[in-house]
């Protein structure tokens, strides 16, 4: 077996760091992406009224709403978190096409989306196993468990929202300084 040299590895690791640092400073200087920026304004709508629905659903497990209406309010949650699933993969697909922090923050959002999908199916296979065993302790924790995935990922999209709204105004206020003239005199 062969063994690289410390002057090789040195070599190769500067080579490498060399790699990632022009990789982020090209990042850095991409522009957002409309359609990205667009994806996240929908995907944050569909987070909303996924997690409303949640937050509803939840509430229906500790009062005596029946196991009809709960049925439906998952069956709401779950159009909400497809139609989002739908967007995130679109916007997954045109990452590269994003600035570095849009690319970030698709990149935020997959364990997030993830989570909601698997405790979302788990809710609703639990359902329809038992569809009227809604009071039940398995029922109940799967509620609040989706409850908070949807909770958790309303938030952080919101912020994600508002914060490319930041970037996208100090970038106006910016370039509007930049081409102001200049109020210095001789």
């Amino acid at each position: 077996m062969k063994y690289l040299s410390p002057a090789n590895l040195l070599k190769g690791a500067a080579a490498f760091a060399l790699l990632v640092l022009s990789s982020s400073i090209a990042n850095a200087q991409k522009p957002d992406s409309k359609d990205i920026t667009n994806l996240f304004a929908e995907i944050k709508e569909h987070a909303t009224l996924a997690d409303d629905d949640a937050q509803k659903l939840e509430s229906y497990t500790r009062s005596g709403i029946s196991w009809r209406l709960q049925a439906d309010k998952l069956n709401q949650i779950k159009e909400h978190t497809n139609a989002l699933l739908r967007d995130y993969g679109d916007m997954a697909q045109m990452r590269d096409e994003g600035s570095g922090w849009q690319q970030d923050a698709i990149d935020q959002l997959q364990p997030v989306l993830t989570g909601i999908a698997d405790h979302l199916n788990a809710t609703i296979q639990f359902q329809r196993e038992n569809p009227t065993h809604t009071k039940m302790p398995p029922f109940i924790d799967l509620v609040r468990e989706n409850s908070e995935y949807t909770s958790k990922a309303a938030s952080l999209i919101h912020d994600i929202v508002d914060y490319g709204a930041a970037q996208s105004m100090a970038k106006s206020l910016q370039d509007r300084l930049s081409l102001a003239p200049s109020l210095e005199t001789d």
